[in-house]
């Protein structure tokens, strides 16, 4: 699966319309024409959560609060 099908699932179940105008919601960094391997999912985007999607190759990494606010 392409990780521009995991957005647009993510999407339809969490609507772009309700986010905050100061939130940068989105596909932020990376190529979305990539396949994804393996995905980890947190709160929030940090060294600590980069450093383990690194150990457990993880090609993708969801989060509720966007990483760079605009």
């Amino acid at each position: 699966m392409k990780i521009n099908e995991v957005i647009q699932y993510l999407d339809i179940v969490f609507h772009p319309e309700f986010q905050e105008e100061y939130d940068n919601s989105g596909f932020l960094v990376g190529d979305a024409d990539n396949e994804y391997t393996v995905a980890i999912i947190a709160i929030g985007l940090t060294f600590d959560l980069i450093q383990e999607a690194i150990d457990q190759q993880c090609n993708l990494i969801v989060t509720h609060h966007p990483c760079i606010f605009g």
